[in-house]
């Protein structure tokens, strides 16, 4: 779908730098067998659209030739919220404890 399509969206929010960068086909499809491995995080904050968004993290993979690990995250409720990243820290993290600040946001002065 695109956005000049009547009540259709992008199949993606578009990225700004900074963002994370959706796994590229060759990191999924390349020869020889992948490694997934169940999550130590289930949620997660990621940095999309220009701002963080909570997400659900459901598997990491790395694929046998690479050394790069990628994760599939959920951050919505519809079919295309959702995507293989690559993985980042300043991009994908855990989520914070209930209470604690977001990235970047300002702490209430003392």
């Amino acid at each position: 779908m695109t956005a000049d399509v009547p009540f259709s969206r992008a199949a993606r929010p578009p990225t700004v730098p900074g963002d994370v960068v959706f796994a590229p086909k060759g990191l999924m499809n390349g020869p020889g067998p992948g490694r997934d491995v169940a999550p130590r995080w289930r949620w997660v904050q990621i940095r999309l659209g220009g701002g963080w968004r909570s997400a659900e993290l459901t598997a990491w993979r790395r694929h046998r030739d690479s050394t790069a690990w990628v994760a599939l995250v959920r951050w919505g409720s519809g079919p295309s919220d959702r995507g293989w990243v690559v993985y980042d820290p300043a991009v994908l993290q855990p989520a914070p404890a209930p209470g604690a600040p977001w990235p970047n946001t300002p702490r209430p002065a003392a």
